[in-house]
């Protein structure tokens, strides 16, 4: 078997990729901004998303996903652990600045230990979701927050 070298991947659209066609025969459950820089990742999250009839956008970065959010409001943010923490705290300052209506943040980790989830919390994200993501989860983080 062959390994594949990150560079090898294919490169994703920068910043915006949605779910959902505009022309789509039903209306959107929820608007959600995924954070991942990993194509792959991107992949599995939005057919997920998809298939929760939720529009997704896809910001590759923490830079990218506050400049979206500064854009348009989003009802549920899914941010990684890596970077997310930082952007978590810029976005709830953004938020309070503006006077914009709080949108759910989420951090999505492999590390679903309590202090990973102490440390989304305490950077102002409201919620956990453990990697390898699924349908069910998703659902469930959805209702929750939206």
């Amino acid at each position: 078997m062959s390994s594949v070298s990150r560079e090898e991947l294919p490169v994703a659209e920068p910043r915006v990729r949605r779910r959902i066609p505009d022309n789509a025969s039903y209306e959107a459950v929820a608007d959600i901004l995924v954070v991942e820089d990993n194509p792959i990742a991107q992949l599995v999250i939005l057919q997920q998303l998809g298939e929760l009839h939720c529009a997704a956008r896809v910001a590759t970065s923490g830079v990218a996903a506050l400049e979206m959010v500064q854009d348009m409001h989003f009802d549920l943010v899914l941010l990684p652990d890596i970077d997310g923490y930082e952007t978590a705290r810029s976005i709830r300052a953004f938020e309070a600045c503006h006077d914009r209506k709080p949108a759910a943040i989420v951090a999505v980790t492999g590390d679903g230990d309590i202090e990973c989830v102490d440390k989304c919390l305490f950077a102002g994200m409201d919620g956990h979701l453990s990697k390898p993501t699924d349908v069910a989860g998703l659902r469930a983080m959805i209702g929750r927050f939206t």
